[in-house]
């Protein structure tokens, strides 16, 4: 039994591995949830301000910016 979202989350998918990426977001998706792409950590920092993710998956390497990084100024805008 599939369980749907009423409210769908979004989900911001991070990873420079294509193929990882696009697995990892139709699965989201066929679970019901809103979910955006990036390839970087670079990338997520610019679109998340437009996206509004409630959860943000990131790979932990990656080029330009790797996960923990990525993370780190994640809180620093967001909080803890």
């Amino acid at each position: 039994m599939k369980r749907r979202v009423e409210t769908p989350c979004r989900f911001l998918v991070v990873d420079d591995d294509e193929s990882a990426r696009s697995m990892l977001s139709r699965r989201l998706e066929k679970s019901g949830f809103r979910v955006f792409t990036a390839g970087n950590g670079v990338e997520a920092l610019e679109r998340l301000p437009s996206l509004g993710a409630d959860v943000v998956l990131l790979d932990y390497e990656m080029p330009e910016m790797n996960g923990i990084e990525t993370l780190r100024r994640l809180r620093r805008l967001y909080g803890k």
